[in-house]
């Protein structure tokens, strides 16, 4: 019984021991942004990302895989009592989002990635953590460079 038990512990010890990490990878700062990449079923996903100026709770992300797919994302902090209307305005660009849960998401990243990248700064528009609506300003500074790694990074995927 106790050769059983220390044999289990042993295997669930090689077995902690060789999982791959579910931390997050920096890459590197850039400006006002973070590049990162890390494992999410079984893919690896890079991305660059940024926190509000004003709540920095809000977190806004702009994804890279390998296929291609980008996506731009702002985690809200909080879970809007109503769904009002969503976006993010880059200069003259209107960038529609659409919310689900606690997050909002542009209908297609890669026409929003293009926008974000021509400005300095980005105003967000959304449902208000009790009523009305929410604004919020993010800077676009290290954007573009934290974007190019997060690319770097997924391609040899």
């Amino acid at each position: 019984m106790r050769t059983a038990f220390l044999l289990a512990a042993v295997l669930l010890a090689a077995a902690a021991a060789a999982a791959p990490t579910l931390r997050p990878r920096k890459l590197g700062y850039f400006g006002d942004w973070i590049a990162a990449a890390h494992i999410e079923a079984g893919s690896l996903v890079c991305y660059a990302f940024t926190r509000a100026l004003v709540h920095p709770d809000i977190v806004l992300t702009v994804t890279r895989r390998p296929q291609g797919h980008d996506t731009v994302a702002v985690s809200l902090g909080y879970r809007p009592r109503e769904h009002g209307p969503a976006y993010l305005q880059a200069g003259s660009d209107r960038i529609g989002l659409y919310v689900s849960g606690r997050s909002a998401f542009a209908r297609r990243g890669g026409a929003a990635v293009g926008a974000l990248i021509l400005v300095p700064r980005v105003y967000g528009t959304f449902p208000g953590r009790y009523d009305g609506k929410d604004s919020e300003t993010f800077s676009m500074n290290g954007l573009a460079a934290a974007y190019r790694e997060a690319g770097r990074a997924c391609a040899g995927a």
